[in-house]
């Protein structure tokens, strides 16, 4: 997929992403992680803190869970890994199947636009006219939700679309991402713990995710050459 094929995304109103938001949340807390030994409890609040709105676009909304317990979760990188293009459908497949929507919505499949791995984690963003999706998953845990997808507005290179996570916690995992213009080729991301993420970019799409409550302080897009091009300083998340 390239960036062209993607319509125009389509605005919603506030009273109309106010509905969704609350549909998804009353639905999201019956929903239990794979694993079947989370508690509805545990849900609502990994919902709760990862309910943001950012760039003034329709609130994260996620179900399941990262777990600080995985075996897997040290084995996080702050470079990702490529995956391959044969993954990159399942991964697709699996984010749609796990994604939360209210029971009068049933939208069609997003198609992947890009994907990674950082150690024993697999992660995969998915696009729409109207939506952007994120997945991650580990061997014993995982992680879905989305936000609407609005458009880079003239002149701008870098727009921060989701940016939320998991604040507290043993099993605490922030991630962003959002849209990138043609001028830009690649994305780091600072965060307050002293982290330099270095996302994954594909399609004028960027993403990156790390296995700490640590807000995200500074995101900078550069060129092919490595000039900086454009950075932006995200909102903050309150932290539970």
């Amino acid at each position: 997929m390239i960036q062209d094929q993607l319509p125009t995304a389509r605005a919603l109103s506030d009273a109309r992403k106010e509905l969704r938001l609350r549909a998804l949340l009353g639905e999201i807390q019956q929903v239990p992680s794979l694993s079947g030994a989370r508690s509805t409890r545990r849900s609502w609040r990994l919902v709760t803190a990862t309910a943001v709105v950012a760039s003034g676009v329709c609130g994260w909304v996620a179900v399941g869970t990262l777990s600080g317990a995985d075996p897997a979760y040290a084995s996080w990188t702050p470079s990702p890994s490529a995956v391959a293009a044969a993954q990159v459908e399942e991964l697709g497949q699996t984010c749609n199947q796990r994604l939360p929507h209210p029971p009068a919505e049933q939208p069609p499949a997003m198609a992947p636009v890009l994907a990674e791995q950082r150690g024993a984690f697999s992660a995969v963003l998915l696009g729409s006219p109207d939506r952007i999706a994120v997945c991650v998953s580990g061997k014993h845990s995982w992680i879905a939700g989305y936000t609407d997808s609005p458009t880079l507005d003239p002149g701008q290179v870098l727009a921060v679309t989701g940016n939320g996570g998991k604040t507290s916690g043993s099993d605490a995992a922030r991630y962003v991402y959002g849209r990138l213009s043609p001028s830009g080729a690649a994305v780091t991301v600072e965060t307050s713990d002293g982290r330099h993420v270095t996302a994954s970019v594909r399609d004028g799409y960027y993403f990156a995710w790390w296995p700490s409550a640590a807000d995200p302080t500074k995101i900078i897009a550069a060129d092919s050459a490595g000039s900086t091009v454009a950075s932006t300083q995200p909102a903050l998340v309150p932290h539970s």
